[in-house]
């Protein structure tokens, strides 16, 4: 293949001229299934060409191996490109090459091993590299740490390849981390750093048994240690600027540090509760804790202190004081530390608190800096929830929660005390009450100790509301939120603090006015608060709706969602004008492509749909409201129920559902034709594939209320309809949610359209009886079942007559009968009776082999009815444990997960016969069968009286075969 024609093609892609860039990237796009493409990409990609022309190479071939299996690609790589690619990648991840094309050589090797680690050399190829030069050691280093990734989290039989990698080059990584260990050049950490990376990659599920000796796990361990404890010079001199502390953040001596506190925490909590360990688990987690954690504690406990006058990263500080706040749980730990003192001679609990966690919860500079540059930044930044795990700050909090619940919380009230009374520096008391306001659950379960709570608020947080500075105010409107379900004696005290939050939402700073419209949820708690609100409700929606036009947060939105929710009465005079600027404000936030918030916006659009269906429910009286907002609502289901705006798919759905099952049968017409989106979404349609294959099961709902609300615009469009319970059934490999929805919304059509299914009947049972002779869980068999048992009812001879063609009668009911326990729900166990009732009821026009099994099928139909109404009475105590609260031991929390995640992986693929996954995730349906407001018992009743008056000599035959207990049934029934 013509390099310079790659060549030339890319350099016009980098040009102005969008008509040539599009013909260079037509002809690139030509050449991908052509033999030779992928080395000559890597090839430039490694000579002396300028560097955007290597990048675009080696970019190019990254984006090829994306899908690197053939049977998921719509276009075939030439095999023996995929070879050469495969046998030459770890010359491309050597350290000389540079780091922005070695970068993209990472990923393009990542890729491959997802697919086809371990192939053939690649094995030999990483020992030759690791005994070679220091270049090519670099790139089995890289190599290897590229296959680690690939099964971090994997489980059991997934983690089969990693131990052959494990096993073959863990002792020589362990060599080579001590022969690095030994020098001293900058660039023997970036070494060290990927060992380290390697080494976490592959231990953080579990290491393997083969690694568990003493030996093995002490020299891993003591390496860990020396790294620890390294002193790095200048590097640890305070830092004088925000820029010099992001270039040390990234220095790789700081990075192995961080890589090595980061396992060492990882050790101690992944093998911290011994009793809920097994096998060769439990003895790497006895030998830790015996030999290592002490002993890291003392490493560790010392670097934290350095921090008062030493510059520490802070992702390293965060990884220390989770090593620490896991120490205190740990009995030998917690037990030396009451009487250990630090080397200024203080305790070292409350030095703690004093010295490392209230210095680490300080606002800083750069807070201040964004606070003024970029507001929007600031609030992302202090809500984002996924930083919270890597900040030292949020892991500061939560070693202080560990020391108060370990039984400090009486000394660290005291010191809170005393500092609030001496009148601190604003940095420090905004800290200060941080700490305190993030305690407020322990204190809850303390309330003798919490008694001086609403003093301390009335002090020292009350006045805060007018400070000059920005977050003493926000972090005013803060306390009282977090503070707000403590018991109150002042009711002067809350309608002051509420007046001051209200006046904060409209503060001149953002995130002031952000914190405090998060806080008024939480005030109405207080009945004063109710009051107010509610009297000024329409006010307090224009608030927020201003504050959402200002900023996309979940968290504002969330809060407005709560207020909805709580005055659903007093907002219906507003609703439908505030829902149509919320409709506005959702299509701002869903359709925001500026990528820089993270998806906020997103999560803030789908918070305003859950809102908006807080409305829907304050209107379920209202018929005349529902179809107004139903209008309102068109164009958020036309962009959310298509392709293009699926993120909101699951919310549309919801939306949807609740107008069509609120609304009076035939009110909303208008809505029908989504039930084509809905079945495009699940199946696609034309050029179209599904793009909604994770929400089957709450399709569902929408459907079926069509069917029963709307039965003459369902007869127009019922192939739509049928043919969508049908087509998911016979998918290549359904999945189970396909077919359970399929069978319901056969179900829905059978038990809503009677009479009007004739000819479709045979058709229906057909692709459900393939259910029968699949590998599928029971519940999917069941809900077959159910779907024969209401065709039964719909036409009991058609139906009959299908099944006899079939030749599946004998399998529909063995398998019904053998598992009557699983219809353990009113509407199963309803749908089974009506089926064999149509059997009974139609005695004298059975075929001969039918009419034979009558007798079982009257015992069957007596079970069922008994069950029924055994469910029915049990479910009348239910509700005396709703509202009760469970009480959890959070120092359990740890040993429940590790425990659960080993009974986990103990559990293999579940077989047909075996029990159902009760975790299964399925949504509650909202739509009302017609059976569940089915005269049952009276239909039973008359089924059995007639049968025994047109066909006596059956009837008396089975009533002579039933025992005592069927005969009480029997006569209970009829009496």
């Amino acid at each position: 293949m013509e390099e310079s024609i790659i060549i030339e093609a890319f350099r016009v892609s980098l040009q102005q001229d969008n008509e040539a860039r599009k013909q260079a990237e037509n002809l690139l796009a030509s050449f991908k299934t052509s033999s030779g493409f992928i080395p000559t990409l890597m090839k430039i990609s490694l000579e002396e060409h300028p560097i955007e022309i290597k990048q675009l190479a080696v970019i190019y071939l990254k984006n090829l191996t994306k899908v690197w299996k053939d049977s998921k690609r719509d276009f075939e790589l030439p095999s023996n490109d995929k070879a050469f690619l495969r046998t030459n990648i770890i010359e491309c991840l050597r350290f000389s090459i540079p780091e922005r094309i070695r970068s993209q050589f990472e990923e393009i090797a990542n890729n491959i091993a997802k697919a086809d680690f371990p192939w053939d050399e690649i094995l030999e190829q990483i020992d030759v590299a690791l005994g070679s030069d220091i270049d090519h050691m670099y790139a089995a280093l890289s190599m290897i740490h590229q296959i680690a990734k690939v099964y971090e989290f994997a489980m059991d039989e997934k983690r089969k390849n990693l131990k052959i990698l494990i096993d073959r080059i863990f002792g020589k990584l362990d060599a080579l981390l001590g022969t690095f260990l030994s020098e001293t050049s900058e660039d023997a950490y970036k070494y060290i750093s990927l060992i380290l990376q390697i080494f976490w990659a592959c231990f953080y599920i579990e290491l393997p048994q083969s690694q568990t000796s003493t030996m093995q796990l002490d020299s891993w361990l003591q390496k860990f240690k020396i790294i620890l404890e390294l002193p790095l010079g200048e590097l640890e001199t305070p830092s004088q600027s925000p820029e010099d502390a992001k270039l040390r953040d990234v220095n790789p001596r700081w990075s192995c540090k961080k890589w090595a506190a980061q396992i060492v925490h990882r050790f101690f909590n992944r093998y911290f509760n011994l009793a809920y360990l097994k096998d060769h688990n439990q003895i790497i987690g006895q030998h830790f804790q015996h030999q290592w954690a002490i002993q890291l504690f003392a490493v560790i406990l010392p670097l934290l202190y350095k921090r008062a006058s030493c510059y520490i990263p802070d992702i390293v500080t965060n990884y220390l004081l989770k090593y620490v706040s896991q120490g205190i749980k740990f009995e030998n730990v917690a037990e030396q530390m009451k009487t250990a003192t630090t080397p200024n001679g203080k305790l070292v609990i409350p030095a703690l608190i004093t010295d490392i966690i209230i210095p680490v919860v300080y606002r800083t500079r750069s807070d201040e800096e964004l606070w003024q540059e970029n507001p929007i930044e600031f609030v992302r930044k202090e809500s984002d929830l996924g930083r919270a795990y890597y900040s030292a700050k949020s892991s500061a909090i939560d070693l202080l929660v560990v020391i108060c619940e370990k039984g400090y919380l009486s000394m660290f009230l005291e010191y809170v005390s005393a500092e609030l009374q001496s009148s601190p520096q604003l940095l420090h008391k905004e800290a200060i009450l941080l700490a305190l306001g993030s305690i407020y659950q322990i204190l809850k379960e303390n309330i003798d100790l919490a008694q001086n709570i609403q003093n301390i608020l009335s002090v020292y947080v009350l006045p805060e509301f007018d400070n000059s500075v920005g977050f003493l105010r926000a972090r005013a409107c803060w306390m009282y939120a977090q503070f707000a379900s403590f018991p109150f004696t002042n009711r002067e005290h809350q309608s002051l603090a509420l007046q001051k939050i209200c006046q904060m939402m409209l503060d001149p700073d953002l995130p002031v006015r952000t914190e405090a419209a998060t806080a008024l949820p939480r005030l109405l708690l207080w009945d004063i608060s109710k009051e107010k609100v509610s009297s000024e409700i329409k006010e307090i929606l224009q608030v927020y709706l201003k504050l959402m036009g200002e900023i996309d947060s979940e968290d504002v939105v969330d809060a407005l969602e709560d207020i909805v929710g709580r005055f659903s009465t007093e907002i219906i005079p507003y609703a439908l004008e505030f829902t149509q600027h919320l409709i506005a404000t959702f299509f701002r936030m869903s359709t925001n492509e500026g990528g820089q918030d993270e998806g906020e916006s997103a999560m803030a659009a789908v918070s305003i749909l859950n809102t908006i269906a807080k409305i829907v429910d304050s209107f379920e009286e209202r018929p005349q409201d529902l179809l107004n907002i139903s209008v309102l609502l068109v164009p958020v289901f036309e962009y959310c129920l298509n392709e293009k705006g699926c993120e909101f798919f699951e919310e549309a759905v919801h939306l949807l559902t609740s107008l069509i099952y609120y609304a009076p049968k035939d009110a909303l017409p208008h809505l029908f034709p989504f039930v084509r989106l809905l079945r495009a979404s699940l199946l696609g349609e034309g050029n179209i594939k599904a793009y909604a294959l994770e929400h089957t099961l709450e399709v569902f709902s929408p459907i079926a209320n069509f069917i029963s609300k709307y039965p003459q615009l369902t007869h127009e469009n019922l192939a739509v309809i049928l043919t969508m319970g049908l087509d998911l059934l016979k998918g290549e490999a359904p999945e189970d949610p396909d077919l359970m929805t399929g069978c319901k919304i056969l179900i829905a059509l059978l038990e809503n359209l009677k009479g009007s299914l004739d000819q479709y009947i045979p058709e229906i049972i057909k692709q459900v009886s393939n259910l029968y002779k699949l590998q599928v869980k029971k519940k999917v068999k069941v809900y077959a079942s159910e779907v024969i048992c209401i065709a039964l009812w719909n036409n009991t001879l058609v139906a009959l007559q299908a099944i006899l063609e079939l030749n599946i009668l004998t399998d529909v009911f063995r398998f019904s009968f053998e598992n009557l326990d699983q219809y353990n729900d009113y509407l199963p166990r309803s749908y089974a009776i009506l089926g064999l009732a149509s059997l009974i009821s139609s005695c004298e026009h059975l075929p001969q082999v039918v009419a034979e099994g009558m007798p079982v099928v009257v015992k069957k139909a007596l079970k069922l009815w008994k069950n029924l109404e055994e469910g029915e009475e049990g479910n009348e105590g239910e509700e005396e444990g709703i509202g009760q609260t469970i009480a959890v031991d959070h120092n359990k929390f740890d040993a429940e997960y590790q425990k659960l995640l080993e009974k986990l992986k103990t559990v293999k693929d579940i077989e047909d016969d075996e029990e159902d996954d009760p975790f299964d995730g399925t949504p509650e349906d909202l739509y009302d069968s017609p059976f569940e407001t089915f005269g049952i018992n009276e239909y039973l009743k008359n089924v059995l009286l007639t049968f025994s008056q047109r066909c006596p000599a059956i009837y008396s035959k089975i009533y002579s075969e039933l025992t005592e207990e069927e005969l009480a049934i029997l006569n209970e029934i009829i009496s």
